[in-house]
């Protein structure tokens, strides 16, 4: 995928990529230290690494989109949740997000695609709100039905 086809020129890549090596930098910086001063324990250090570079993945392409420097996708998923008659969510987000292929989206929403079943024996139902086309969705989609965006 070349510059010119984002919607971009190589001086505002360039700055893109400026932008995220300090982003990167600050990530290596933030590494808690678990000891008596410190109120961290290891599982919170271990999960603050791991938000920071899914943190920048999403935040460097937002970034660009509100500087101007490159176009948005037709199609953008704010939320995705998976759940059934209780209050147990799944956060489904990432895995909506994988099967996105040239803005569209054309999937079965099974427990084995949406990772697991948070309640055995219940319909589950993917709710999700997404951005198509600059209008906004929300929908409800019932286990075993297709989410179809764009198709």
């Amino acid at each position: 995928m070349s510059t010119q086809s984002l919607g971009m020129s190589n001086k505002d890549l360039e700055l893109l990529i400026q932008v995220y090596e300090q982003l990167v930098k600050l990530k290596q910086r933030w590494i808690p230290i678990n000891n008596k001063e410190e109120a961290i324990d290891v599982d919170d250090a271990e999960q603050m690494w791991t938000d920071v570079p899914e943190a920048l993945e999403w935040m460097v392409p937002q970034m660009g989109i509100a500087l101007g420097l490159i176009e948005p996708p037709k199609l953008q998923i704010m939320r995705a949740v998976y759940f059934g008659s209780t209050n147990k969510t799944v956060d489904v987000i990432k895995i909506i997000r994988q099967h996105i292929k040239d803005n569209k989206i054309e999937l079965q929403i099974t427990n084995n695609v949406m990772d697991g079943d948070p309640e055995f024996g219940v319909v589950k139902i993917l709710q999700i709100d997404y951005i198509y086309n600059d209008q906004i969705y929300c929908v409800d989609i019932k286990e075993n039905e297709w989410l179809k965006i764009g198709v």
